[in-house]
């Protein structure tokens, strides 16, 4: 068909020859949306190498197809692909005396496959904050499939187990597509690809309003005057977690909102009356269990008993994890309001100061002004802190492997897994897989 029609194009315009012949070969490569046009870099030992590679869904087994000028010269198969280059099998002499500087490939790309569930394996997450990573709220009745699904149709499985080893000490490791972790030397099995991110939500230390420990913020206060960040190494479990000072994460000024400082901490503890003889500590993620024994030792050498709890309604302190907000989202502070509301404060100057910080809020909804949303929301951030005793300690980092057929995978610019882009290719089969 393409022949007769060039020739019918050569006959009636033959000075936009040159023209109308590329249009047409365009036309030819893209008659397929599972094909790639790309350039021949060089003939080395006796193989083809071109300029695309794993980014453009091109992988070992692949055919392709060489065009010189508007001739189809030679197929073939490739034999190893990656990042921006891919290279055939041997051609056997084929191109020893061809001149390639006219010639391009047309190479078969990996198809899309949205019928097959992708599978997604999460380590030590909890369902808040698997449901702030995917910003989607999971229930425990959705497990173990949830509703979740990409765009092009394919179902989200989602493999949730409490620690690193309840997974890859069994043999779902091998079904998993897409691993989620804090620690950074779990990967899934070959082949595949390793990225990292901040997570998409930062923990915080907060009084529990309504127990007459949290007069002033002082207790809280005093902990964090002893929280350093040269400690985080050894009080997550998991790789690089990154201190943060602020519940915004457009804020990189990195001033603490009060110096390390032990001594003071001691200092501004016993200030705090009457002395409790005993306190209660909850730690609402399994991750956060180093973080909550590390205040409980420090109480524990002032005296102090402190019993360790999961049940924050009953708790003096409170160790939890917020989404991560910049200025033009306060996602973080909406979020934090919603927990502090659910205590009734002890004193009246807290209940003044919610009434503020909420006005801030408010006020900052009913502007167009982006600099004066911002001042609302940096005075109500000032409140939480100063007022009210509420501190953002660190924000985690996570790490995804992706097996190399699940395409688009990548977390998104505030550190959620973009699940909706997830495809899944179809590999080009081997010539084994292709014998009937």
């Amino acid at each position: 068909m393409y022949k007769s029609l060039e020739v019918n194009i050569f006959y009636s315009s033959l000075k936009y020859l040159p023209i109308l012949l590329i249009s047409i070969l365009s036309l030819v490569i893209n008659s397929s949306a599972n094909e790639y046009r790309s350039n021949i870099l060089q003939l080395n030992q006796d193989r083809l190498y071109f300029s695309a590679g794993e980014e453009a869904n091109i992988f070992p087994c692949s055919k392709f197809k060489v065009f010189c000028s508007q001739d189809s010269l030679y197929s073939g198969t490739i034999e190893k692909s990656y990042l921006g280059v891919s290279y055939s099998t041997p051609t056997g002499g084929f191109f020893d005396s061809v001149y390639l500087g006219s010639c391009f490939a047309v190479i078969e790309t990996a198809g899309i496959d949205s019928q097959t569930i992708i599978t997604v394996g999460l380590s030590a997450m909890d369902s808040v904050e698997q449901s702030i990573l995917f910003f989607h709220p999971l229930k425990s009745a959705d497990y173990p499939l949830t509703t979740l699904s990409t765009s092009a149709g394919n179902r989200i499985l989602i493999l949730s187990n409490g620690t690193e080893n309840d997974i890859y000490d069994s043999s779902l490791i091998y079904d998993i597509d897409i691993h989620i972790t804090y620690d950074s030397q779990y990967t899934t099995p070959p082949p595949s690809t390793t990225k990292s991110s901040r997570a998409p939500f930062l923990a915080v230390l907060l009084p529990n309003l309504s127990k007459a420990s949290s007069v002033q913020g002082i207790l809280t206060t005093s902990l964090y005057y002893r929280f350093s960040a040269f400690l985080l190494p050894y009080l997550f479990e998991g790789d690089l977690p990154v201190p943060v000072y602020s519940f915004f994460t457009s804020d990189d000024s990195g001033r603490r909102p009060y110096p390390y400082d032990p001594q003071k901490g001691k200092v501004l503890l016993t200030r705090l009356a009457p002395r409790p003889e005993q306190l209660n500590l909850s730690f609402e993620h399994p991750s956060l269990q180093k973080v909550a024994l590390y205040f409980a030792d420090i109480l524990a050498r002032e005296k102090i008993r402190v019993d360790i709890t999961t049940d924050s309604r009953e708790a003096d302190l409170i160790l939890t994890y917020i989404p991560a907000g910049d200025l033009s989202t306060p996602t973080g502070l909406e979020y934090l309001i919603s927990i502090l509301e659910k205590f009734e404060p002890a004193e009246t100057s807290q209940i003044e100061n919610l009434k503020i910080i909420s006005d801030y809020l408010e006020a900052s909804q009913k502007t167009d002004k982006p600099d004066i949303k911002e001042k609302y929301y940096t005075l109500a951030e000032q409140g939480l802190i100063h007022d009210l005793g509420i501190f953002p300690l660190f924000r985690p980092t996570l790490f995804m492997t992706c097996n190399k057929y699940i395409g688009n995978c990548h977390f998104d610019e505030n550190g959620r897994f973009d699940y909706r882009n997830l495809t899944r290719l179809k590999l080009p089969a081997t010539e084994k897989e292709r014998v009937p």
